[in-house]
């Protein structure tokens, strides 16, 4: 068997000797040294000696059959709300504890990690606010701060609700009355484009047809392989790539697209307007590669946020048909009262409590976005009991939300929904509230991050799915067709269902009684 192979067989397997030998050779010390630093923390046995821990703690990056965070959940409770874990050569510290991230997330102590940034940066365009660090990122956020403060927000409800209510009357009635499936996640992203590019980029994404279909293009789930390509190979060389050629013409296109919006405006100001958009502010105040970074990054960032929450709270109210009917009420309550949800400063929306409630308990149960820091220098992060631990510098580390969002130890019933348990005041609040020693939810409950790098946008995220939801609900029942599949899936940027395929129904309209 062995002679009946070339030369060029033997080649290349002496070269993937040599490989491996050479990186056992060179990285081993530094895993052991890891390794030895982080002895104090607990880990978990590994299921693969070479691997560690990675086929159970990125499985979920390729594979739906994974049961994320089930795992991770085992895991705390074999070793406590942080323990080590090995992926392949990187040692990296899981943190579930929520006085340790809020730390981590508050410190400027534990900046983005480099290889995290550089995948964010091929898709954003550049060094933008999702990529940056320190005084760079605050000089990017104080920039864009203005466009999404509370009063600021506010305005953009009128915009929410007018976009909601003409999306059930045009393309969800119709496949309502056609009894056609509804690939509901792509549908939402439409949706959420079009309330992000007129309440707060400053452009119509009707008008750019064009520009609407590059960004579905854009959009893909890579794979392992894709992921690596993005990262290091050229623009050239990824137009010729298959499984990469759409997205990198998608994305020439969108930079051509961005440049002729900046330049437009620049045309368009004069001194004395003062930036009213996303658009008229980067093109007055940053460089055309800084502008078309922001731009992307909203434009993605805002998109994907929304409709992937939106997707998963759907999920859950086709099995909760009593929530749907407690939203539906709400919704009517407010609109007998104020007439829309808008009127009155969106005194409407801030009608819808349980609403919120939902999206809320959502959130705690599919925590949609992942955050990785590295420590800048050694430090002794706070813990919930009030000990210290310390982490060396140099430490990766995984802010790990979605354990946190499920942590018996802080949630009754944690992986049930109970939207109440969001309503101050309930049984539910109260019996998360005893559990915790009165301590409010707020603490253990960050699906937005914390500090300087929290989404900047969270309260526009928050108003759009709050009026999207209350006006879809109020107008049609939703069911799962044979072909959705809700298992957990990384689709490039956010954790979303595999498929999530609906079909409608007319809601029979029950309004309250006078």
């Amino acid at each position: 068997m062995f002679n009946s192979a070339t030369p060029l067989d033997n080649l290349s397997l002496v070269t993937a000797c040599l490989v491996l030998v050479s990186t056992i050779f060179f990285c081993g010390p530094l895993l052991l040294s890891s390794v030895y630093r982080l002895r104090h923390i607990p880990s978990p046995s590994c299921s693969n000696w070479l691997l560690g821990h990675l086929l159970d703690s990125q499985a979920v990056l390729w594979s739906a059959d994974y049961s994320f965070p089930q795992q991770y959940l085992a895991w705390l409770a074999q070793c406590g709300d942080v323990f080590r874990i090995r992926e392949g050569l990187v040692t990296s510290v899981v943190v579930a504890d929520p006085t340790a991230c809020q730390h981590i997330l508050t410190s400027s102590k534990y900046p983005r990690i480099t290889q995290i940034r550089g995948a964010v940066e091929d898709t954003v365009l550049g060094t933008g606010l999702l990529t940056s660090n320190g005084a760079h990122h605050d000089s990017f956020r104080k920039l864009l701060n203005p466009l999404f403060t509370a009063t600021r927000v506010q305005t953009m409800i009128s915009i929410a609700e007018h976009k909601a209510q003409h999306f059930c009357d045009t393309f969800l009635a119709h496949a309502c009355d056609t009894q056609a499936p509804v690939d509901y996640l792509a549908a939402q992203s439409r949706l959420s484009l079009d309330v992000l590019g007129l309440g707060a980029i400053g452009f119509n994404l009707k008008d750019h047809g064009d520009t609407a279909k590059a960004l579905e293009d854009y959009v893909i789930a890579p794979n392992a392989l894709q992921i690596a390509g993005m990262m290091l190979l050229p623009a050239w060389v990824k137009r010729r790539v298959p499984g990469l050629a759409v997205r990198q013409c998608a994305q020439d296109q969108l930079k051509a697209t961005f440049t002729t919006l900046i330049e437009h405006s620049k045309r368009q100001a004069t001194a004395h307007e003062s930036p009213v958009n996303l658009l008229n502010l980067v093109a007055s105040n940053s460089t055309e590669e800084e502008a078309r970074v922001h731009l992307m990054t909203f434009l993605i960032g805002g998109q994907e946020n929304t409709s992937t929450t939106m997707a998963w709270i759907w999920a859950m109210l086709v099995q909760h048909p009593d929530a749907v009917a407690h939203i539906r009420e709400e919704y009517h309550a407010a609109i007998a009262q104020y007439g829309s949800l808008s009127a009155h400063n969106g005194e409407g929306a801030s009608q819808l409590k349980y609403t919120m409630a939902v999206i809320n308990e959502t959130m705690r149960l599919y925590s949609v976005a992942l955050f990785e820091r590295v420590s800048q220098e050694d430090d002794f992060i706070p813990m919930m009991d009030g000990s210290k631990l310390f982490l060396p510098k140099g430490t990766s580390t995984k802010v790990h939300f979605p354990t946190l969002h499920r942590n018996p130890k802080y949630w009754i019933l944690p992986d049930m929904f109970v939207p109440a348990r969001f309503l101050e005041g309930s049984a539910a609040w109260q019996a998360d509230l005893r559990l915790r020693k009165g301590k409010s939810h707020r603490l253990f409950f960050m699906p937005f991050g914390l500090g300087s790098m929290q989404c900047i946008a969270y309260r526009f995220v928050l108003t759009e799915m709050r009026v999207t939801l209350a006006t879809m609900a109020s107008q049609f029942d939703v069911e799962l067709t044979e072909n959705a599949d809700l298992r957990y899936k990384f689709n490039g940027f956010k954790m979303a269902p595999v498929k999530f395929e609906i079909r409608l129904h007319r809601a029979v309209q029950k309004h309250p009684k006078e």
